[in-house]
């Protein structure tokens, strides 16, 4: 499967949200890889409330502002981290944030690395925010990168996914504008 192009990033974050579900996002790390299949992502634009780039950019979040294709990582909670991957235009802030991944490759690392141990359901592994960052051994050392070939993290072609197959729904874990229907889930069949 090949690399996406950066030109891929410069869409609307609604659009990218979208596009990105059933990509193949790979980290390597000290020579070993592992990744899974986008399956739950959800969308931030620059005049949407619960957006980190609503109030203009700060040293926080000016990966959200950076060329599309830029990786916005940030601590949640002083608990775990989330990834996001900028889109739109530069200059424009906002990004998707990447929820949940189906496992696919580098399992027994993903499994130590959340400490996560057969016969525990895979399906559990990645999915969320936290543990799809933990899972992949994404930290703020990749914040402000970009997802260019000499990046550790690729998003690369992955499994075609239909429009019939991606659903959509409110967003989760926020208290502003969480009624806006921008978070986007592939149906669970698609991945049996």
């Amino acid at each position: 499967m090949s690399q996406v192009a950066l030109d891929f990033y410069a869409r609307g974050a609604v659009d990218l949200a979208q596009a990105l579900l059933g990509c193949l996002i790979e980290h390597e790390v000290d020579g070993q890889i592992c990744g899974g299949f986008i399956s739950e992502t959800e969308a931030y634009t620059e005049d949407d409330e619960a957006s980190h780039s609503f109030r203009g950019m700060t040293p926080r979040n000016q990966a959200m502002f950076a060329q599309p294709g830029t990786i916005y990582v940030y601590r949640s909670y002083g608990l775990h981290f989330c990834m996001n991957i900028s889109s739109g235009a530069e200059g424009r802030g906002e990004a998707v944030l990447l929820r949940a991944i189906v496992p696919s490759e580098g399992l027994s690392l993903m499994r130590s690395r959340r400490k996560w141990p057969e016969p525990k359901a895979l399906r559990d592994l990645a999915n969320g925010p936290g543990k799809l960052t933990a899972a992949l051994g994404i930290g703020l050392e990749l914040n402000g990168s970009l997802l260019t070939g000499n990046s550790p993290l690729h998003v690369k072609q992955g499994r075609p996914v239909s429009l019939e197959a991606i659903q959509s729904g409110p967003r989760i874990g926020i208290s502003k504008a969480k009624e806006k229907p921008w978070r986007f889930w592939v149906k669970a069949t698609e991945w049996s």
